[in-house]
């Protein structure tokens, strides 16, 4: 169960860091590079603290439901809980 726990708060933490730099592409770009692809329109961005987080909140959202992104953070992961598993057999809880 722990594992589960520590894998969850990686992904939650390596998919909030990834959306905050997309973030951070766009604003750079001056608009929602992100939007512009899909609807055509230049969505431009004021700066404020509101959009930073929805930004960043939605761009992590997307990563953490993308397939890609849930499969590449198990086999980052996958190591840690074969040593888990492993210390856990010779009688060593660590959690």
């Amino acid at each position: 169960m722990a594992y589960f726990y520590c894998w969850a708060l990686f992904v939650i933490s390596r998919a909030l860091y990834s959306g905050y730099q997309n973030y951070k592409e766009n604003r750079d770009a001056g608009y929602n590079k992100v939007l512009f692809e899909e609807t055509g329109q230049r969505v431009e961005f004021n700066g404020g603290w509101g959009e930073t987080v929805s930004c960043t909140l939605v761009s992590a959202l997307r990563q953490i439901f993308s397939v890609a992104f849930l499969i590449s953070t198990t086999l980052y992961f996958l190591p840690v809980a074969v040593l888990l598993f492993f210390i856990s057999k010779q009688g060593q809880v660590i959690f």
